[in-house]
Formats: structure tokens, sequence, C-alpha cells
């Protein structure tokens, strides 16, 4: 029954090609009997007249269903002609999209190709920048570099951003620090001293509020907080975490400005012949003894020399 089904299935091109051949074939099998029947009929007709009879009906029979089966055969001829033509059509469609798929995959090829080319291009633009800012980088690192040589006083830069400077150490209001002035009184440098009273005025109660204390060390050494000069943030360090971080934003805020500081944090249990070496009275000593305070030393300018040269 399913044989019937595929042979008899109208829409499907095989089912209707195999049938034309099969009426095809029957109908020339029938045209082949239609012949040997005729001869059989002639060759018997002077011996047996009425077998001769029956061969010509039989091939009379024979001819009839031969030409059934060729008007069978004919509109599935038709048919096959009209799905060949519909299987060209959509084989011709199918070429048409792959085609287009191909050319499509050909354009975004050349398009990737071109992007590439363009991203490369824009690497290298990217690194020619990248270059460039390096050197003008260097070139302003090296300009700084002599500025800073040829700056002058560093309370010029300290009153020039004064208001960075409080902003920056405003959130640790109310904490203790005590300016140490590196020498004895009177015998400091001009620059030193203003930079002492400009860091009293903006660390106090009229800039960052913070509780302001002053002395001075006379047995300081001539580098202040170095051999090569600069200042000293010098802090416990068993100090609160509150006391460390105002320390830390203390140190950091002065070099910001290109105030050149450093920054100690002294343990408890300092040798008598350190103390001794420092003098009572040192920033280390008094750090030692209390881990509440920050101790800010003020020495000589690292980068700017007050005093005329010797002729």
């Amino acid at each position: 029954m399913q044989s019937w089904n595929i042979l008899l299935d109208w829409n499907s091109l095989d089912a209707v090609r195999r049938t034309h051949n099969y009426l095809e074939g029957g109908a020339l099998l029938f045209f082949a009997l239609l012949v040997l029947f005729d001869v059989l009929a002639h060759l018997s007709e002077d011996q047996d007249h009425q077998r001769a009879k029956l061969l010509e009906r039989i091939a009379l029979w024979c001819f009839g269903l031969a030409v059934l089966a060729e008007i069978a055969a004919f509109p599935y001829s038709h048919r096959n002609d009209t799905l060949s033509g519909q299987q060209d059509s959509d084989q011709k469609a199918q070429i048409a999209k792959l085609e287009n798929s191909t050319q499509r995959l050909k354009t975004d090829a050349e398009n990737a190709k071109v992007r590439s080319g363009e991203l490369e291009r824009g690497l290298e633009e990217e690194r020619q920048k990248t270059a460039r800012f390096q050197k003008e980088a260097d070139v302003a690192r090296l300009a700084l570099e002599r500025q800073l040589k040829t700056q002058g006083p560093r309370w010029a830069l300290l009153e020039e951003r004064k208001t960075t400077f409080i902003e920056d150490l405003k959130p640790f209001a109310g904490q203790p620090v005590t300016v140490v002035e590196c020498g004895a009184w009177g015998s400091v440098a001009p620059e030193s001293f203003r930079l002492e009273q400009d860091l009293l005025s903006l660390l106090g109660k009229e800039g960052a509020g913070w509780a302001m204390g002053y002395r001075s060390w006379e047995r300081c050494p001539a580098g202040g907080a170095t051999s090569n000069g600069g200042n000293g943030v010098i802090v416990n360090s068993t100090a609160s975490a509150g006391v460390m971080n105002a320390a830390k934003a203390l140190h950091g805020t002065l070099n910001k400005l290109a105030i050149s500081t450093i920054m100690h944090q002294l343990p408890t249990n300092l040798s008598d012949a350190l103390v001794a070496v420092f003098g009572a009275g040192s920033p280390e000593d008094l750090a030692r003894k209390d881990a509440t305070q920050i101790f800010l030393l003020i020495g000589p300018n690292p980068m700017y020399d007050l005093e005329p040269k010797a002729k």
C-alpha cells in the first residue's frame, strides 16, 4: 500500500517519474505483445482459422491496453515537466541564495579587512599619541625639576595653594599638632620662619581647625629633618588610627604642594642613647612621650638657599 502511495504521489517528482516510466514500459510491453500475437495469427490463419481469430483478438486487446497506458502516461509526462521546472527554479533560487550569501561573506570579509586596517591605524595613532604624551610628560617633569631647583621660598607655594591645603586637612579638625622650629629662638632663616607662621595660621582655628602648639628645638641639626634639609612629620608608632591618618594627610598634602617633607613613626622604646643624641625637647623625644600629638619639624629649604653665597 505504501508503494502505491509513493507511485501515486502527484506532488513528488520521483513518484511522478516512476509512475510515468511504469506506464511507458507497460505500453511498450503491450505493443510488443501486439506484434507477437499478430504474427502468430498470420502463421495460424492457413492451418487453424479459429485460433488465428483468437490471436488477432488478443493482439487487439494488447493494442488497446498499450494505447490506454500511453494515454495514462501523458498527464504524468506533463506533470514531470512541471515539477522538473519547479525543481529547476528552486535549485536556481538556492544557487542564487548561496551566491548572495557568498557575496555577503566576501563583503563582510572585505569590511573586516578594512576595519582591521582602520584599527591598526588607530592603534598606531594611539601609540604615537602615547609616545608624544610620554615625551611631553618627560619635558614637563624636567621643567618641574628645574622649577623646584629655582622655585624660591616654600611659604610662597603654601600661600598660593592655601585653599587646597585647608580643604585637605579640615577633615581632621581638632587634631593636636606642634610646630617645632629648627634652632634657637630668633636663629632660624626668614624663609623657614615665615613658613612656620603660615602653617600655624592655616592649620589653626582660622584654617583647618587643628589644635596648635609651637616650640623650638635648640639642638636641631643643620639639615633639619634630613641631612639635605626639609620638614619632618613625627608621630608615635602606637598612635591611634585617627592620629596616624591625620599625620599621613599632613605629610601627603605638604608634598603635594612640592614642600619636601618626610614622615617618621617612632617606637615608644627609643633608646636613651638616641634620646641623648637628639636632646630633650626634640620631636622624637616628644613623640615618644605623647602618642596623641603630631610634631611638625620645619627644617631648612632643601631647594632654595636664602643665604648669600660666600665670595
